[in-house]
């Protein structure tokens, strides 16, 4: 285990948040979350780059992998296709084509979606998931320092990889580095301010200690872009996110519970359509260089 500081200010001085157990039970170990004096939430302290591959060696960690037949799987398959069109729209609305690297992409489902539209050169990197390469046109690599600096993207996009990188100092050089001018960045990350969690406390599922090491919402996520040269020029809810994040925070699937489950669901859906992309679920942010 390492100690760690704040992403946001550097400072040290950070009090108690909430103590967690790892919801996989890959480990009985007690992880806590600490808020910063300036109010950001991480981990610390937490595994390091060498300990962290441990704690996704379950096969309970990828909830929507392909051997499984289970009616939420079934369902996650069925919204990540339609996530994965509403995605690619966004996207069309900044750039109409050219190159996109997507960050921490897991088994490539995006990158393979991406791939598959006319006037796109994708790359993957991923230094925890192997990548089968049926299509020689999809360049992989493990870590963002195997690509050549020269050759600069049109998208970076990062789905939910944020709160999983150690080095956000690096992670960020290294974007502004490998980003056009003219590019954008867009980062998707579960948000502190989702209404779901309040009903789930230490259940809530995008915890996920020790694998998430960071907790944003809209404001410190703007914070810490700003400090790393990025404006946020658009926002928005994915409220696809929601359902299956309350799903996996289920404690069981008694009846009892789906019923709750059912209440949280349209209580955050109305929620978030009232007050904004702010209280979704899960947050997307499209980003240009700001200098």
């Amino acid at each position: 285990m390492e100690n760690t500081h704040c992403i946001i200010c550097s400072r040290k001085d950070a009090s108690p948040f909430i103590t967690l157990n790892d919801r996989l039970n890959i480990s009985s170990h007690k992880f806590h979350l600490l808020q910063c004096t300036c109010g950001f939430i991480y981990l610390n302290p937490r595994p390091s780059c060498e300990e962290i591959n441990h704690y996704y060696q379950s096969e309970n960690y990828d909830p929507f992998r392909d051997s499984s037949n289970s009616i939420w799987n079934k369902v996650y398959h069925y919204v990540q296709k339609l996530s994965l069109s509403w995605k690619y729209k966004i996207i069309r609305r900044y750039i109409q084509r050219g190159r996109l690297l997507d960050i921490g992409g897991g088994q490539g489902k995006f990158a393979k979606f991406i791939h598959e539209k006319e006037g796109w050169d994708v790359t993957l990197q991923d230094s925890i998931y192997g990548f089968e390469r049926r299509e020689n046109s999809i360049s992989f690599v493990a870590e963002l320092s195997d690509l050549n600096l020269s050759t600069k993207f049109d998208v970076i996009t990062l789905w939910h990889s944020l709160e999983h990188i150690h080095d956000i100092k690096h992670l960020f050089d290294s974007m502004h580095n490998l980003l056009k001018d003219s590019g954008i960045l867009m980062i998707t990350v579960p948000n502190l301010n989702a209404p779901e969690r309040s009903f789930y406390k230490h259940n809530w599922a995008p915890y996920d200690a020790p694998r998430h090491l960071y907790h944003f919402n809209l404001d410190r996520l703007d914070e810490l872009c700003r400090k790393n040269g990025y404006d946020i020029i658009q926002t928005y809810s994915l409220f696809q996110d929601m359902p299956y994040n309350v799903l996996l925070s289920m404690p069981s699937y008694s009846p009892l519970q789906l019923i709750k489950a059912i209440f949280v669901i349209f209580y955050s859906f109305l929620y978030t359509l009232c007050a904004g992309p702010e209280f979704s679920s899960s947050l997307l942010i499209v980003c240009r260089k700001s200098y």
